[in-house]
């Protein structure tokens, strides 16, 4: 099967990549990296 990607680039809706946080850094860390991001953004 080979040919153009649809638009958006992906195949039948299914995700680009999947994440695991193991040892839940990530989750604990959300409220800290969306108040950098909105830093960044403002």
């Amino acid at each position: 099967m080979s040919g153009p990607l649809p638009a958006g680039g992906d195949r039948c809706g299914w995700p680009q990549a999947i994440l695991f946080d193991l040892d839940g850094t990530l989750i604990d860390s959300a409220p800290d990296i969306a108040n950098a991001v909105n830093e960044l953004l403002a």
